[in-house]
């Protein structure tokens, strides 16, 4: 039987512009041996309400995520510091990273 081991790690993960003023990008680095499953970023407000679920492919490489910056009602967020929590699955296995954005109008 032969075992192949799945593993990834993020670098490099920021938004841009930083701070945003309408719509920003999520990028970031992959190194895996293949693509995860499934790719999702969670904002939250610094109290640790979730405000929005923006989903995405992800690949091995370079990745850039669209947020139009709307929560999940489609409003449009206000001025503030949000965290934002990058989760990658696959084969069994989870990747997290969280950064910090604020928002500036």
């Amino acid at each position: 039987n032969a075992y192949v081991s799945y593993d990834f790690a993020v670098r490099n993960l920021f938004n841009y512009p930083h701070p945003m003023q309408g719509d920003t990008y999520f990028t970031f680095d992959l190194v895996a041996s293949e693509a995860p499953q499934s790719c999702v970023i969670k904002i939250f407000t610094v109290a640790g309400r979730l405000v929005k679920d923006v989903k995405a492919p992800a690949r091995v490489g370079f990745n850039q995520v669209y947020w139009d910056g709307k929560d999940g009602d489609g409003e449009t967020m206000a001025n503030g510091i949000y965290l934002y929590k990058l989760i990658l699955e696959g084969s069994g296995k989870t990747e997290t990273s969280i950064q910090k954005l604020a928002i500036l109008k």
